[in-house]
C-alpha cells in the first residue's frame, strides 16, 4: 500500500518536472527516482483532476536518514512508497477539502489511502 504523509515546509528551491508525469514536480532535494511508479501515476492522475501540479518535496529516503528525520528505518519513504507533497503550497488533503471535496473519497478514487495528506 502507498502512503502520502503530511508535508514539512518545502525548501523554496526551484522545482523540476518529473519525466513521464506531467502533473508532478520534484523539489530540489526530493529523490523521486526510487519512488514507486504506481504511486507516482496515481498522484499524477489526481493532480490532473485538480488542475494543478503536485510538488513532491520528499520522496525516497535512505533508511538511516529517514530514521534520523523522524521516520523509521522501514517506513514508507525508505520503501519508496511514501512522499511528502503539496498543491500550490498547501498540504494535499487541506487543498482538496478547500475545493469542497471529501479528501477520503477523492483519494480513494485514485487508489490512494484514506490517510493521504
Amino acid at each position: 500500500m502507498s502512503y502520502v504523509y503530511p508535508p514539512r515546509q518545502p525548501s523554496g528551491r526551484e522545482n523540476s518536472a518529473i519525466p513521464g508525469y506531467p502533473y508532478l514536480r520534484a523539489g530540489a532535494n526530493a529523490d523521486v527516482v526510487h519512488v514507486d511508479t504506481g504511486l507516482l501515476a496515481k498522484l499524477n492522475a489526481a493532480a490532473r483532476v485538480l488542475g494543478h501540479p503536485i510538488l513532491i518535496f520528499s520522496g525516497y529516503r535512505d533508511p538511516a536518514y529517514s530514521a534520523s528525520v523522524g521516520g523509521y528505518a522501514n517506513d514508507p519513504h525508505a520503501r519508496g512508497v511514501g512522499v511528502d507533497a503539496t498543491v500550490n503550497g498547501t498540504e494535499i488533503g487541506t487543498y482538496v477539502a478547500g475545493r469542497g471535496l471529501d479528501p477520503v473519497a477523492f483519494f480513494a478514487k485514485f487508489g490512494l489511502p484514506s490517510g493521504a495528506q
